[in-house]
């Protein structure tokens, strides 16, 4: 795995995100919508930081939550990007999941790191047999 895509150095978050979808669709048959009103570039760190974090928000969703289907949503909201994960799976309950000592909340602790390394904050809303539903809100910080 490359560390910075070279797709997301060349056109930026949301053709990244789109390259990346289409991958994983193909890879798991999961049918993944994206929708972006955020046309600029933002800021290399906060480009790297959110394709990461929903990057591993897909493959969590494979990986776990038998979904049928996802979608992500990018909106620019007042002086934050604000990314929406939504899946229609099992579900999950997050606070098992983050206890310490438990293996399977590294992902989660993982995400919510790199999304703090920008100065934003990462919230889950999930329960067993409801899906899952993540919000990240960054600041926006635009490409020079």
């Amino acid at each position: 795995m490359k560390l910075r895509p070279t797709i997301l150095d060349d056109l930026g978050l949301v053709p990244a995100l789109h390259f990346l979808a289409s991958a994983i669709s193909a890879r798991s048959a999961l049918p993944i919508r994206i929708s972006a009103t955020v046309k600029e570039r933002l800021a290399p760190p906060v480009e790297i930081a959110l394709y990461r974090v929903l990057q591993e928000a897909l493959n969590n969703v494979v990986k776990h939550a038998h979904a049928t289907s996802v979608s992500i949503d990018i909106v620019h909201q007042s002086n934050l990007l604000v990314c929406k994960v939504q899946d229609d799976g099992i579900g999950f309950n997050p606070a098992l999941a983050q206890r310490a000592g438990r293996r399977t909340g590294l992902g989660l602790t993982s995400m919510r790191e790199r999304v703090n390394s920008v100065g934003g904050t990462l919230e889950f809303d999930s329960s067993p047999g409801r899906g899952t539903s993540l919000v990240i809100r960054v600041p926006i910080i635009f490409r020079r």
